[in-house]
């Protein structure tokens, strides 16, 4: 992969794929109910701490079923949600070929904050991780299931994958 984002100050990356949606785009009751359990385990495995230390943030692409889960979470943890297109402009958008614009996008982001949280699209969340930690591999980063998340550690490894109902692998973090 081409871009990178260098002198990244992240220690925690969740990629968060979107919740369940509707065929107008916007959440389903099942997907507004999955983000609601998502953001409960992600609050369990990240800890307080980590999500009020004033250094973590949400950001999603601009497509309402992202923003509308970021909307559910932010609100439940108390964090800043900010869009971000090239995480996603509009349903139908062509998501390959995103690479420099993630890196120019993120690049403040990146060295501004240790906990982020990015609420996105599949394909994306193959290759967030890579651009963002240049140690990340995004051969096996893929998030197909809705609701799913994905966290990284400082070490720039998958410690753990969390459903609405689950952490179905864990590492403590630090």
């Amino acid at each position: 992969m081409a871009y990178k984002v260098e002198g990244s100050t992240i220690q925690n990356l969740v990629i968060v794929r979107h919740g369940d949606y509707s065929a107008d785009g916007s959440l389903n009751e099942s997907g507004r109910q999955d983000i609601a359990k998502l953001t409960q385990q992600l609050e369990n495995y990240l800890s307080r701490k980590v999500l009020t230390s004033g250094e973590a943030i949400i950001t999603y692409s601009l497509a309402d079923r992202a923003r509308q889960s970021a909307e559910i979470m932010a609100s439940r943890v108390g964090l800043l949600a900010i869009p971000k297109s090239s995480l996603g402009d509009a349903d139908g958008m062509d998501y390959f070929g995103q690479e420099k614009r993630i890196a120019e996008e993120f690049g403040n982001i990146a060295s501004s904050y240790s906990c982020l949280i990015a609420i996105t699209h599949e394909p994306i969340t193959a290759y967030l991780a890579e651009i963002l930690l240049p140690e990340v591999n995004g051969d096996q980063n893929r998030i197909v299931n809705n609701a799913w998340a994905r966290v990284y550690d400082r070490d720039r490894m998958v410690v753990a994958t969390i459903s609405p109902d689950q952490i179905i692998s864990k590492r403590d973090i630090n």
